[in-house]
């Protein structure tokens, strides 16, 4: 965990995990996940920013759903 500032002086932690998920095939598709909490002056969340490192397991995730964000050029 790490706190700070935002530019506008609100109050800012922030919190590392690590995700142990498994596709739905069950092969392990672990990640990363920061998340980033701005917090209002009562020392509720007011802001929360979600930040997931998915770049080692989204190849097999797209194999196995034959989903992707990326886009699909039309050679037609």
């Amino acid at each position: 965990m790490a706190e700070g500032r935002t530019q506008q002086g609100a109050a800012l932690i922030s919190f590392w995990f690590h995700f142990d998920w498994p596709l739905p095939s069950g092969a392990a598709a672990p990640f990363d996940v920061v998340d980033l909490a701005e917090l209002a002056e009562d020392g509720r969340i007011a802001t929360l920013r979600i930040v997931c490192d998915t770049v080692d397991v989204r190849p097999a995730f797209e194999r196995e759903t034959g989903r992707s964000w990326r886009p699909t050029t039309d050679q037609s």
